[in-house]
């Protein structure tokens, strides 16, 4: 409704005039303003409206003052929202109809700079509507293709459920299957046939043996987390808190600020030759270490130190900072109780060394897995 104050141009030419003009000009005044507004206020009838101002713009032009034609700034913005793709380009014509007509019926007494004022507003009038409305289609576009995106999303996740429900039905679902009924089985063979119920809890034993690696491989499936990758997202979120890494690893190999990317490349020193479910234990532990510093340590330098053995792998985290400033203020903590959980699962242990002043050490130990030649079963 701002853009009303313009009409003070044709309000005062119509003070101007005798009193049966005056009547006619307010009233058809009038009419334009109440299709102007309702032209936004009700776009179901949006085409009439807009048919309404431009037959009076036309009826203001050719029978008053050619000055009128500035009233189509009014029409040209709305004729940009017709939904109706037909509709809008059937007042762009129209629009363009009048325009010309104009042009044809002033063109006899307009002077030269009334002709260098007038072609480029009549082209600045045609050309709105159509930059108007590719913006609003711009705009419609992209709330589709957001909607889209969550759509696929949504897509995404539901086949992830069930990815996830279908390998557990087709992989734990028959192991979890034959550990119930050789159970039954022992059950009843256990007075009659005990030598025979002994093989079967053997059986069972490593049917949950088998069913254990393939929770495992599905978690590592699910979460793929690396120390490699652990330890180039702790670059960086050291780098950021300006606290300085070095990474050390078991051959003696060491640099300040290594590239991490660079670890676990087959042939590198300090390579993890760790199963993906055991990488992915470590490497959560690792995160978790390397935001308690970020958050608690005040220090200024971390060290990461990987050394693989014969029959282990380890892997220290340690800083320089403040260590415990209370007894206890790390045994409360859900962070080192989630480590504890986690290295529990692949049979490791956990070590903190933490003396108030003098940083913070973290120790994780974790036995390596021996397959057998003969059975292909994991032994430590």
């Amino acid at each position: 409704m701002i853009w009303l104050v313009y009409l003070a141009f044709p309000v005062t030419d119509i003070l101007s005039r005798h009193a049966l003009e005056k009547g006619l000009g307010f009233a058809v005044l009038a009419l334009f303003v109440a299709a102007y507004l309702l032209s936004w206020w009700d776009p179901a009838r949006m085409f009439y409206y807009l048919f309404i101002e431009l037959v009076i713009i036309a009826y203001f032009t050719l029978l008053w003052q050619p000055s009128y034609l500035y009233l189509v700034f009014f029409v040209t913005p709305v004729i940009a929202f017709l939904p109706n793709p037909k509709t809008f380009r059937f007042h762009m014509v129209l629009l363009a109809v009048l325009l010309a007509g104009y042009f044809i019926y002033a063109s006899s007494f307009l002077t030269e700079s009334d002709l260098l004022n007038l072609i480029p507003a009549m082209i600045v009038a045609v050309i709105v509507p159509t930059g108007i409305r590719g913006g609003v289609r711009s705009q419609e576009l992209k709330g589709q293709l957001h909607l889209a995106n969550e759509e696929i999303a949504r897509l995404s996740k539901q086949e992830e459920r069930q990815r996830i429900s279908r390998n557990l039905h087709d992989t734990l679902g028959h192991t979890l299957s034959l550990i119930a009924l050789k159970s039954e089985l022992v059950e009843k063979l256990i007075n009659k046939q005990p030598g025979k119920a002994v093989q079967e809890a053997k059986d069972i034993h490593w049917a949950a043996r088998a069913a254990l690696k393939q929770v495992r491989e599905l978690v590592s499936d699910m979460t793929s987390v690396t120390i490699a990758g652990e330890i180039g997202h702790a670059k960086q979120i050291l780098l950021a808190a300006g606290i300085e890494l070095k990474v050390e690893h078991s051959g003696g190999d060491s640099e300040d600020n290594r590239d991490s990317e660079q670890l676990g490349e087959p042939g590198k020193p300090g390579d993890p030759d760790l199963e993906p479910f055991v990488q992915n234990v470590l490497g959560m532990c690792l995160r978790e270490s390397v935001t308690n510093i970020v958050k608690h340590s005040k220090a200024a330098r971390c060290e990461i130190g990987l050394v693989q053995e014969p029959h282990a792998f380890t892997m220290t985290i340690s800083d320089n900072g403040i260590g415990l400033e209370q007894e206890g203020i790390w045994t409360h903590g859900a962070g080192l109780s989630n480590m504890k959980e986690r290295i529990a699962l692949v049979n490791g242990s956990l070590e903190l060394t933490a003396v108030h002043g003098k940083g913070t050490r973290v120790r994780l130990t974790i036995p390596k897995i021996a397959r057998s030649l003969s059975t292909g079963e994991g032994v430590q």
